[in-house]
């Protein structure tokens, strides 16, 4: 059984999700426990939308992957 269009689509969206997950997880991390200037950046997170989003994840990468676990940090290394 060879690789299709669809099955590269659906791990496409599926490493979107985890990726999705693992900032999302930061951030209520950053909220909860982080600095005030990280408590910021959550709150600002949470009300991004999908395009300032990436422009917080860009900008405060460090502080995002402080917040992570492990495995979240292999899906957003650069």
């Amino acid at each position: 059984m060879g690789v299709t269009m669809k099955s590269v689509q659906n791990n496409l969206i599926d490493f979107e999700a985890m990726r999705w997950n693992a900032f999302y997880n930061a951030a209520h991390n950053m909220a909860h426990n982080g600095s005030g200037f990280a408590a910021a950046i959550a709150e600002a997170y949470y009300k991004a939308d999908k395009n300032n989003k990436a422009k917080l994840e860009d900008a405060f990468l460090d502080i995002f992957t402080h917040h992570m676990d492990a495995s979240d940090r292999a899906l957003v290394s650069k």
